[in-house]
């Protein structure tokens, strides 16, 4: 199996994964254990501006992409879920301090 994803600092901000702008940055820490998992810095209103332009310019060109070629990229995405269903599963462990079985019924019910 591939090496578990580790940029959770990384942010979808208009079309590439970055830092936030802001000044602030927030811990996500695992509830159960109290262990800080990563810092995630904030966003500004101008990192949300960037991505909502370029959300809306991407729409277009999803939008008029054939339904096949819109079809396979979200198989792929789910087939990417099932690869690494037990680092996902793993990750929301430690988000949510639940238990497995919680985190295996959260994880395989996203795929419906």
């Amino acid at each position: 199996m591939a090496e578990y994803y580790r940029n959770f600092h990384l942010q979808p901000l208009a079309r590439e994964w970055r830092e936030g702008s802001g000044k602030d940055a927030r811990a996500v820490v695992n509830p159960y254990t109290g262990e800080t998992l990563v810092f995630i810095r904030s966003a500004t209103s101008a990192d949300l501006d960037a991505a909502y332009k370029k959300a809306a310019e991407a729409q277009v060109d999803w939008a008029e992409a054939p339904l096949a070629e819109r079809a396979a990229l979200m198989h792929k995405a789910v087939s990417i879920f099932d690869q690494r269903k037990e680092e996902i599963i793993d990750w929301l462990i430690h988000e949510s301090g639940s238990t497995r079985l919680w985190c295996w019924k959260m994880q395989t019910s996203s795929r419906l």
